[in-house]
């Protein structure tokens, strides 16, 4: 299933926006378009259940730390909704829940070390741990950044079900995500193409904008 995706972030009249990524980029850089969140939310696809969508909290992300503001005011109508903010531990956790999310994405370079980590994952099924990466390396709080199937064995041993890699600069090659798929077959890309990491069950990738005609 592929499972579309929209970054959010606070606009500076207090309004909700969504950010397109580039061509060809899962994440937004300096200069991307950005468009009214609910417009963008009125584009995505309907379908028969709550199949879920992504809301990527950008202004958190971008920032390094939690800000509540996307959180506020985020509204995704017949979708079960995925948040991806920034979880540094388990209160940010209990932060981002307390909205309309029925998951949690949670970077593994925002959370405070494998103490935290465990505690997250003590307090819910419901969070899937992000890995971003940039240059083929896993990007690590800390730390230098290590392999993603070193990371993502980091995780399963601490007891994370599901886990998702987030592709930021389209450095994984299609051999890497078919050592992935075949030691993480759970695992969650989250890709500008999903074409290239056939055979995973679920694929994330960003709502574009419409074809001009």
């Amino acid at each position: 299933m592929e499972i579309p995706a929209i970054f959010a972030a606070a606009g500076a009249d207090g309004g909700l926006l969504a950010i397109a990524p580039a061509d060809g980029m899962c994440v937004p850089s300096p200069g991307c378009p950005a468009v009214p969140f609910g417009d963008a939310a009125g584009r995505l696809p309907r379908t028969e259940g709550r199949e879920p969508a992504v809301v990527a909290d950008w202004t958190s992300l971008a920032a390094g730390g939690f800000d509540e503001r996307v959180v506020k005011s985020m509204r995704v109508r017949g979708r079960d909704v995925w948040f991806m903010t920034w979880v540094a531990d388990a209160d940010d956790l209990m932060d981002a829940f307390n909205t309309t999310a029925d998951t949690v994405l949670a970077p593994y370079h925002s959370m405070d070390g494998r103490d935290a980590m465990e505690d997250i994952v003590s307090m819910s099924d419901s969070v899937i741990p992000a890995v971003f990466v940039r240059s083929g390396s896993a990007l690590s709080r800390g730390r230098a950044p290590s392999g993603i199937r070193e990371t993502l064995d980091i995780l399963d041993g601490i007891g994370f079900g599901r886990t998702c890699v987030v592709d930021a600069d389209s450095s994984v090659t299609p051999y890497e995500w078919g050592r992935i798929l075949e030691s993480f077959p759970s695992c969650i890309p989250f890709v500008a193409d999903p074409s290239i990491t056939e055979g995973f069950r679920d694929v994330v990738a960003p709502l574009r904008r419409p074809s001009r005609v």
